[in-house]
């Protein structure tokens, strides 16, 4: 557990290092400005948004770990390279490169059955190739039919418990 809380605490602190010196308009790049603020306001967005729940909200924040290897870089470049220790120094550096490759990963080359690729099969064998679905089975059944069935997303708003 505190071996997952370190990277975030570390980014935490980071970033609130970078916008006290923002407010304080001290010796503040660009690039740096950008992207501590992009991820200050993001996350804000985030926690006051009560659309995003779950796993749909990772693909907002998928930048972070980027992000924060750049501020890193920008800090150590900022102390000059030789300013910052050598252990301290391969640490940071090591530490963003991870952050770098935790963005990458080999996505899985086994097609896996879904529920949407069963519903995918029923549909076009019963030659019921165009209709409606939600948005995830929509999206999902009509990629996977290569086309050969069409799902348009509808989305049901739920008003005094009633769908509509």
């Amino acid at each position: 557990m505190l071996l997952r809380a370190l990277p975030m605490l570390f980014g935490i602190g980071l970033i609130v290092h970078t916008l006290k010196k923002i407010f304080q308009k001290k010796d503040i790049r660009f690039i740096e400005s950008i992207i501590a603020l992009g991820i200050a306001f993001n996350g804000l967005f985030l926690i006051i948004a009560d659309f995003v729940s779950g796993s749909q909200g990772s693909r907002y924040i998928a930048y972070y770990p980027t992000a924060l290897s750049i501020l890193i870089v920008i800090e150590i470049s900022r102390k000059g390279w030789l300013a910052v220790s050598g252990i301290r120094r391969w640490t940071l550096i090591g530490f963003a490169c991870i952050l770098i490759l935790a963005n990458f990963y080999v996505p899985k080359t086994a097609r896996i059955s879904t529920s949407q690729e069963r519903l995918k099969t029923w549909l076009y064998e019963n030659d019921l190739t165009d209709g409606y679905a939600d948005f995830w089975d929509a999206n999902m059944v009509t990629l996977s039919s290569r086309n050969q069935v069409r799902l348009r997303a509808i989305t049901f708003r739920q008003e005094n418990g009633d769908a509509g």
